[in-house]
């Protein structure tokens, strides 16, 4: 019985997955287009599965309640990388992937959890990449002080310690698992990303 809940679960997500592709695709590409997104756009459609919160330095922001809920919960987690005609693209299982994970960056706030700062520009992730030895890690890039992105310079090695981006902050993995339709279960307990 848990194997076919297992395999049922799987098919669900699987499912998610190509009607976000189907539905949210079109409009990613009209953002990549140059189409100016409204913030309001975010405020109306990321629906009930989170709360709008004000921030200093970031004005208003919106947190999962699974981050408020699971304090071990990290952004870029439930979901995969999939190779695409614009890059290592983020695939994310959650509701509101369509909008955190293309748009805008994620913040931690001590005490407080994850929060993510919506932003008007389009991309497939906006992360840090790492690699260690087999490993290989993404962290979310938190918006400059003032919420402004991280301009048109190029995003080098400087980039954990401008944004102050810490071990904690990213997702661990064994390369050979980076294409996997799911890498939640593959992610290392963040304790242990100082070793990765």
């Amino acid at each position: 019985r848990s194997k076919h809940l297992i395999t049922t679960q799987l098919m669900k997500r699987i499912l998610l997955a190509v009607t976000v592709l189907v539905f949210v695709l079109p409009a990613m590409r009209q953002a990549e287009a140059g189409t100016d997104i409204s913030i309001d756009f975010f405020y109306d459609n990321l629906g009930s599965d989170g709360s709008w919160v004000e921030v200093a330095d970031y004005g208003f922001c919106w947190q999962p309640s699974i981050a408020v809920s699971n304090s071990s919960w990290r952004p870029y987690a439930d979901g995969y990388w999939a190779y695409t005609d614009v890059g290592w693209t983020w695939v994310s299982y959650e509701d509101f992937g369509w909008a955190t994970y293309h748009y805008g960056r994620w913040t931690r706030l001590r005490d407080r959890g994850w929060f993510w700062v919506p932003g008007r520009a389009w991309g497939p992730a906006w992360v840090s990449w790492r690699t260690g030895g087999d490993y290989v890690g993404w962290a979310p890039l938190p918006p400059r002080d003032g919420g402004e992105d991280y301009d048109d310079r190029p995003i080098n090695g400087q980039v954990d310690v401008e944004f102050d981006i810490g071990p904690a902050s990213y997702n661990f993995v064994d390369v050979r698992y980076i294409g996997e339709p799911v890498l939640r279960e593959r992610i290392f307990e963040a304790n242990l990303n100082i070793t990765y």
